[in-house]
């Protein structure tokens, strides 16, 4: 498998693989969420395992199978952001 980063492609081997006999790649922490343009399509920003911050992907919240992590990610204090934040990024260019 090759996942794309901003610097180049890079090759990624498995650790292991699942009990269908697919590639498994383990979620060490959780980093980010999103919502996709719909606001229905969520997505968790994941590091994995074993891999570098160069690996880290934005992956559907369907195929991230660890609700530990997603609990502690979701207890997280969200990031304040006050209105003169907001403002002055609407004024970047």
């Amino acid at each position: 498998m090759r996942k794309r980063t901003r610097r180049s492609t890079v090759a990624v081997t498995p650790r292991e693989q699942d009990d269908t006999g697919k590639d498994a790649y383990e979620i060490e922490e959780i980093l980010k969420s999103k919502r996709g343009r719909s606001q229905q399509e969520l997505s968790y920003l994941v590091k994995w395992k074993g891999y570098s911050k160069a690996h880290n992907s934005w992956v559907p919240e369907a195929d991230v199978d660890a609700p530990v992590l997603v609990k502690a990610f979701e207890k997280r204090p969200k990031a304040a952001t006050t209105s003169q934040q907001v403002k002055s990024r609407r004024g970047r260019k």
